[in-house]
């Protein structure tokens, strides 16, 4: 259903994986484009999606290994004890939304007491809101604990606050296109990007690489996971993801919106927030 559903938004004609590039030719994605009711549109070339545009390291969820362990101790995480120390930076970065290039917001967090190679991790967070005051980074530590414990186990963390809920800087024009694959999967795999031209510029010393990452999410961040999966080879094909987790994902969609119809409930709150 979930293939049904997602075949329902795209042009009826597919063509190339995804376009080759060269030096004076800049890689256009070439896949099938959303077409429930919008305005045709094509791709920007993705050579300067990503690019950081402004950052900030954030003392207030940067911490020791000491403090950490207080923090663990304060939630319900299903995850091992914390290794190491974090530093934390908001970070705003260009990506694309229906081929107009928009600027959106998230967060980096790195590891301080570790020296070898490190898996990347990119976080999808789960239902928060549907605009600028819900992301990540403008609610506290409760947007930034996940990202923050996930880097204690030695992890170099990127989590994008998803388009139409820029958080820290700047403002959206548009609400959060809740479960909705390619402008939630766009922005997130610019992130990826923008986690790279971060740490080549302001942490040369960390080691990381773009075939060694995992793509993590639960709930909303697992329907974001997977579809980020799906877009990886398409439309950022230099990176390579050597696991997905997809934690509670929205899949069937189309059942989600006839159930959330019939009964009212949670899945009543969602239907009404994806529309």
């Amino acid at each position: 259903m979930m293939l049904i559903f997602w075949l329902a938004c795209q042009n009826a004609q597919k063509n190339d994986d995804s376009a080759v590039a060269t030096e004076a030719t800049p890689a256009i994605p070439d896949f099938p484009l959303s077409q429930c009711g919008l305005r045709e549109y094509n791709l920007l070339p993705t050579d300067t999606m990503g690019t950081i545009v402004s950052s900030e390291r954030r003392d207030e969820f940067s911490f020791s290994k000491e403090a950490l362990q207080a923090l663990y101790n304060s939630f319900d995480f299903p995850l091992p004890q914390p290794e190491t120390g974090v530093e934390t930076h908001f970070i705003q970065y260009t990506t694309q939304d229906k081929g107009e290039e928009v600027l959106a917001t998230g967060l980096i967090v790195i590891p301080t007491d570790i020296e070898e190679e490190m898996l990347t991790v990119l976080w999808e967070h789960f239902t928060l809101g549907l605009n600028d005051t819900c992301a990540p980074t403008a609610i506290g530590i409760a947007g930034a604990a996940h990202p923050v414990l996930f880097a204690s186990l030695g992890n170099v963390v990127v989590a994008p606050d998803y388009i139409g809920m820029s958080g820290w800087r700047g403002e959206s024009d548009t609400l959060h296109p809740y479960i909705v694959a390619e402008p939630t999967a766009i922005a997130s795999l610019d992130s990826l990007r923008a986690l790279h031209h971060f740490v080549e510029d302001e942490a040369p010393d960390i080691r990381i690489r773009k075939d060694h990452m995992v793509i993590w999410g639960a709930s909303e961040g697992g329907f974001a996971s997977l579809f980020t999966d799906r877009y990886l080879p398409h439309y950022a094909p230099e990176f390579e993801s050597k696991a997905t987790v997809a934690a509670i994902p929205p899949t069937d969609v189309l059942w989600l919106a006839k159930y959330g119809t019939e009964h009212l409930g949670e899945t009543t709150l969602g239907i009404l927030g994806s529309i």
